[in-house]
């Protein structure tokens, strides 16, 4: 794997050509977008914004080239440059300009409820489009008899939630990475430490309420706002496996089996900015992690 990641970053044509290949193969198997978005936010993290937006450049006009070639559209590549790319680098930029995850995950989660704000503004009824596009025959004969209509008041939170979720996803793969090829361990010291904030917390709550109270914009932001907390939560279970593997794996298995448990595990780390609860349920004689 380090030798693959070294030869990606040994210089930005590189770097882009991993970018388009990627991006092309998602067309196909759509997790490898997650990849294609890493390696522009990698190179951010490790030279900066602006060679990441140069790597995004080159990527855009290969991209271009490319889908000009195979699929007779050159303009699928400005959907990887909006769509992947450019929040990419602002996300790594975030964390190179602040050295803190955790504003890098609320950068992530700043740009899904952005998109969410950007909905209600376009669309003068949300829900309508929403129950539009699911009664499309594709769509309704996927759904369950009842679901469409059901799923459309909720469809503007997801869209949020999962905005914020992939890029957060695409930061931490590249924050791994830049830990393989230059700070063996970085990524998991920094998930122990990660502490999304109290601030962060109560706005989060404030916003929950505000979706409970019936206004479906601020719901939708509070789905992207609870990004970070998922994160947190996990910062919470690796604090209190001490490095030890088995409880990690097994928590790991559990939210493959039992996805809900990704709500449980948010609400851990809200908690956790309020309670402390790595300090109070840390067993006896775990010496506190100081960070890299």
């Amino acid at each position: 794997m380090r030798g693959l990641l070294a030869a990606v970053m040994a210089d930005r044509w590189r770097a882009a050509l991993a970018a388009v290949a990627t991006a092309f193969l998602a067309l196909l198997l759509p997790p490898l977008s997650l990849p294609s978005g890493a390696v522009v936010a990698l190179v951010t993290l490790v030279h900066g914004a602006a060679e990441g937006m140069l790597v995004t450049a080159i990527a855009a006009g290969g991209g271009a080239l490319t889908g000009l070639v195979a699929l007779k559209q050159p303009w699928i590549a400005l959907a990887f440059v909006l769509g992947s790319w450019l929040p990419a680098v602002g996300v790594a930029a975030v964390v190179r300009a602040t050295r803190s995850l955790a504003l890098g995950l609320w950068a992530a989660a700043a740009m899904g409820a952005a998109v969410a704000l950007l909905v209600h503004l376009a669309l003068p009824d949300p829900r309508a489009f929403w129950q539009e596009l699911l009664a499309s025959p594709p769509l309704r004969e996927a759904l369950p008899a009842g679901a469409a209509e059901r799923l459309a008041g909720w469809m503007g939170t997801l869209l949020a939630t999962g905005t914020a979720l992939g890029l957060a996803l695409v930061l931490l793969l590249a924050r791994g990475a830049q830990a393989v090829l230059y700070n063996p361990g970085g990524l998991a010291r920094e998930l122990r430490l990660l502490r999304p904030g109290r601030v962060g917390a109560a706005l989060t709550a404030l916003c929950w309420g505000g979706g409970i109270a019936g206004l479906a914009p601020v719901r939708d932001v509070a789905g992207a706002l609870s990004v970070p907390w998922l994160f947190g939560g996990l910062g919470v279970l690796h604090a209190l496996a001490g490095g030890r593997r088995a409880p990690l794996v097994a928590a790991y298995v559990a939210l493959a089996l039992v996805p809900h448990l990704v709500l449980v595990l948010a609400g851990l780390g809200w908690a956790d900015a309020w309670l402390d609860l790595r300090r109070r349920l840390a067993p006896a004689g775990t010496p506190p992690d100081r960070g890299p």
